[in-house]
């Protein structure tokens, strides 16, 4: 059986410690499932990986394997929860070169995902060319800051503008036509 992009999405969203589980009582058992998550993940998404050199080798363009933003969103949250910040931004930068200069898959979850985990050194070395002074600082205070599900937040706002300023070719591919609305 061959993996698609969303078999590869759906394990990641299942590496996700999701926040509310975060506030139990049981804290040591919810940061050890949060670490094993991240580390699944890390090894699904070197599958995965691998699986794209795999495919981009074969002759057939209808076998080559591409991502999707739900992938990169997931990977990149999995791994937001790995307790080692260096080898964090290793990985994190390099889901960021798959999914926009590889994939054209950059949309504002992935972009929300990756300004939650990437450190400020990261996000300024990869968006640098793409930011100004004010918007640097907007996304400083945003890691900050928190967000509801139910509202429009400057930082959602921040977000668009942000991809607006990217090159289009990093977002070619990043509609995705799904029941969930992104």
């Amino acid at each position: 059986v061959a993996l698609d992009a969303s078999s590869y999405s759906n394990v990641l969203r299942a590496c996700i410690v999701q926040p509310r589980d975060r506030r139990t009582d049981q804290n040591e058992t919810v940061e050890k499932e949060a670490l094993l998550g991240s580390q699944i993940a890390i090894k699904v998404l070197q599958q995965f990986s691998d699986a794209r050199r795999t495919s981009s080798s074969s002759e057939s363009a209808a076998g080559v394997l591409y991502g999707n933003p739900h992938l990169y969103a997931f990977g990149l949250r999995a791994l937001g929860q790995a307790g080692n910040a260096s080898q964090q931004d290793d990985l994190v930068r390099r889901v960021m070169e798959m999914c926009c200069v590889e994939d054209g898959c950059c949309n504002n979850h992935v972009l929300q995902a990756f300004l939650a985990v990437a450190s400020p050194t990261l996000q300024r070395q990869f968006l640098g060319p793409y930011i100004d002074d004010t918007l640097a600082k907007m996304l400083l205070l945003q890691n900050k800051a928190t967000t509801t599900a139910t509202t429009t937040t400057p930082i959602e706002k921040l977000i668009r503008n942000l991809l607006m300023r990217l090159p289009p070719e990093w977002s070619q591919h990043a509609q995705v036509r799904h029941r969930s609305g992104w």
